[in-house]
């Protein structure tokens, strides 16, 4: 009898240690606190295991909020030990003692690389048109940011902490900053109403 593998709407997240992608990042780094290896790897094994029973439902709500399919498999994510976390390679760096931080940071960058897909940007082609129009003195960057923020906060209040994790992008990051602007002024379900119709007006 053959067994059938039965494909899944969600995407594997397999989270993986590269010492050469570490040690190209660490040499730009003067911290003294710079986590080894085995630190990495160690703190890896703790998210692996905080992630697990919530990965389902969080990548879930991603897709079913945004309105978006999942378009792959399996996603690597890249943990180092310091870094600005990235959706594409997917890449987060290592918050000592706070796997909560981490899988709401998790959590947002994996919000970014479904809304950025290729195929789904086609898709809501109409709306990323005339929000560009809208927002045109913003600047693109901040575009990209209103509707991921938008979901990111919609998740967030359901699922996730009541902390405000990204405080630290908030006050350092202008993009960022003027993005949560626009979302807190229109308010997160009106952009998301917005972004699954497929018209930003």
């Amino acid at each position: 009898m053959v067994k059938r593998t039965i494909k899944s709407d969600v995407p594997r997240i397999e989270f993986r240690y590269s010492w050469q992608y570490d040690q190209e990042n660490r040499l730009r780094f003067t911290d003294p606190l710079y986590p080894s290896g085995d630190e990495i790897r160690e703190y890896i094994e703790g998210v692996r295991d905080a992630w697990k029973p919530r990965q389902r439902t969080l990548l879930s709500s991603i897709s079913r909020i945004s309105g978006l399919p999942w378009r792959e498999d399996a996603i690597l994510c890249y943990v180092i030990g310091r870094c600005v976390p990235v959706s594409d390679p997917l890449t987060l760096p290592v918050y000592k003692d706070q796997a909560e931080l981490f899988i709401e940071k998790l959590t947002y960058e994996l919000t970014e690389r479904l809304l950025m897909h290729s195929r789904n940007l086609k898709a809501r082609s109409g709306f990323w048109e005339g929000m560009f129009r809208s927002t045109s003195n913003d600047g693109v960057k901040v575009s990209y940011m209103v509707p991921v923020n938008a979901i990111y906060m919609d998740i967030k209040s359901r699922y996730l902490g009541s902390g405000d994790s990204e405080e630290s992008l908030v006050s350092t990051n202008l993009d960022f900053r003027r993005a949560r602007e626009i979302v807190s002024e229109l308010g997160h379900k009106e952009i998301i109403e917005r972004f699954r119709r497929g018209r930003w007006d």
